[in-house]
């Protein structure tokens, strides 16, 4: 493998292990927008049910001590209209072939 590197290193060309590390970040990267993009679209479903399966209303709760109690009927109409940011890191930690 070490002469087969060298070989393409003097051309220019790069390592096998140079190329599939960039290789695994462009997939990795790729990944994470598509799920970026994928959670985007289950939320905004979700709102439009309006629905929270996922349970934010607890989360923004706990986050929000101090402030007058907020009914049900107060979160469901704050879920309808918040925006949400994800930001995902994904790592691929094995490739190949599955059975």
């Amino acid at each position: 493998m070490a002469l087969y590197n060298e070989h393409f290193a003097k051309k220019g060309i790069g390592s096998i292990s140079s190329r599939y590390s960039k290789m695994m970040k462009t997939m990795e990267d790729a990944l994470e927008k598509e799920i970026e993009k994928e959670l985007q679209k289950v939320v905004k479903k979700l709102q439009q049910l309006d629905v929270d399966p996922a349970g934010f209303g607890i989360v923004y709760r706990a986050q929000q001590r101090g402030l007058k109690e907020m009914t049900n009927r107060d979160w469901r109409k704050n879920f309808r209209q918040a925006s949400f940011r994800f930001h995902v890191q994904a790592t691929i930690i094995r490739n190949g072939v599955m059975d």
